[in-house]
């Protein structure tokens, strides 16, 4: 077969396109103009930061927009993202330098930190190997321009116990593979305020 027949064949059966339409916009939207950190629990109801435009709470973003968890014993954390483990969520707080977790699933009245560690630059976004508990941990401080220390990598193990294991230029998104033997980290270089 030459290549002009097996094009001709890929096109005859591509999946046809579809719209996406957008489920949240500016005008129905609960959630302030930082909304991020997107979190899925073991329902597949999807959650994300900053709802009300408040930086200390997470929101239901589907299957309705409701409030999910304000810290209110600690109204200046900053929550970026958001993970489901455990029989907990658990929350990247930003300024507090911890992770957040909410254990009662039904009140959300009361969070605990899971780990803390004053050195982390954030944490940003994270990862959890649910097989054994363990987090990992991205963090940034954004600056015009990034060098190596101005982004991290932490893990902290089932027990709470938090551990640097590297820095880096500028570090953001976070994943673990589904068979949690690769983690991926993004890094991004500053160089006069580009990227």
């Amino acid at each position: 077969m030459n290549l002009a027949a097996l094009l001709a064949a890929a096109a005859a059966a591509a999946v046809p396109a579809h719209r996406a339409q957008p489920y949240l916009t500016a005008q129905t939207s609960a959630f302030g103009a930082l909304i991020e950190g997107a979190g899925v629990d073991s329902l597949g109801r999807l959650y994300a930061v900053h709802y009300n435009a408040s930086t200390a709470a997470v929101g239901r973003v589907f299957p309705a927009q409701e409030l999910f968890y304000a810290d209110r014993a600690r109204p200046a954390a900053w929550f970026n993202g958001v993970r489901f483990g455990g029989g907990a969520a658990l929350l990247a707080d930003v300024r507090g330098h911890r992770v957040a977790r909410v254990r009662d699933m039904g009140a959300f009245s009361h969070a605990e930190t899971r780990c803390h560690d004053a050195a982390m630059l954030q944490p940003n976004d994270l990862a959890l190997a649910h097989s054994t508990g363990r987090l990992f941990l991205s963090g940034m401080n954004y600056t015009r321009d990034s060098a190596v220390g101005s982004g991290d990598l932490w893990t902290c193990d089932a027990r709470g116990v938090a551990t640097r294991l590297g820095l880096f230029h500028r570090t953001n998104g976070i994943e673990l593979s589904f068979d949690e033997r690769t983690l991926y980290l993004s890094e991004a270089e500053n160089k006069g305020g580009a990227v």
